[in-house]
């Protein structure tokens, strides 16, 4: 694919664009009517475009609809659609650039979308957060309801005991 070379560590599909790791950078492309390649505009690309102020530190991503998030440095930084607070920004603005749902330095090591919410997994304790949409308890948070900040999944660390090894 044109733009991506060497080092595709991760790509992540959404409902019309396509986000990838490359090295230790982000890229997406294809179209952008929310902001959900993060580049700072609303145009659609037909050839990977580095996200904004993502070009290092890197190490996964997840597209949902239309919005995109990416582990870096150990947080989470979303960018797009956020309706439904699924940037985890405390808003529910959506944004052409990143915005920061988990500062870096958290442990998270892993993320992932659906259409309009996000989660992320982190090794402090093994805790998983989700945001966004959580109609039909999609946040597994105890609540029905939109989260436009991370908050700690029920069912992990919040008083269920990890089955032994």
């Amino acid at each position: 694919m044109v733009g991506l070379g060497n080092g595709v560590v991760a790509i992540s599909v959404g409902q019309i664009h396509t986000c990838a790791v490359v090295g230790e950078s982000a890229r997406c492309w294809g179209g952008n009517a929310y902001g959900q390649l993060g580049n700072g505009t609303f145009d659609g690309s037909p050839v990977p475009i580095t996200v904004s102020g993502l070009n290092n530190g890197v190490s996964a991503i997840a597209s949902g609809a239309l919005h995109a998030c990416a582990v870096v440095d150990g947080g989470v930084k979303c960018w797009g659609d956020n309706s439904l607070g699924q940037l985890g920004d405390g808003t529910f603005v959506g944004s052409n650039v990143p915005v920061t749902a988990l500062s870096p330095g958290s442990g998270i090591y892993d993320v992932t979308a659906g259409s309009d919410f996000t989660c992320a997994t982190g090794t402090a304790e093994a805790k998983t957060w989700c945001w966004g949409n959580g109609m039909f308890g999609k946040l597994a948070n105890g609540k029905l309801g939109y989260e436009a900040v991370p908050v700690e999944v029920s069912i992990f660390g919040n008083g269920f005991e990890a089955a032994a090894p």
